[in-house]
């Protein structure tokens, strides 16, 4: 039965732990390089959350609509989803009465 030679494993694991540094800056680097910035999501939260002052009432969605283009406005008008207006698109003033009476 043979002895274990331990000065070729001292050599060895000496090797392995000089190596170690360079390996785990590499490691860092690769990590550090495929992080990304912050989402474009995260940065709209961040404008909606500093301009409502976290209210989600009626005075935050004032503040929202407040910077609102009239085309942006009647754009989030249309697609409200709690109005009860029912879409007359493409109704001639002739078919407005059969699609509502009361006009």
């Amino acid at each position: 039965m043979t002895g274990i030679d331990w000065s070729v494993v001292l050599k060895r694991t000496r090797r392995l732990a000089a190596g170690a540094p360079v390996v785990l800056a590499a490691l860092g680097v690769a990590v550090a390089a495929s992080s990304s910035p912050r989402s474009e999501i995260d940065r709209r939260a961040e404008v909606v959350r500093t301009l409502t002052r976290g209210d989600l009432g009626a005075i935050g969605l004032a503040a929202i609509t407040r910077r609102m283009s009239p085309s942006e406005l009647a754009v989030a008008i249309r697609h409200d989803p709690g109005a009860r207006v029912p879409a007359l698109y493409g109704l001639t003033p002739e078919t407005w009465r059969t699609a509502r009476p009361d006009l």
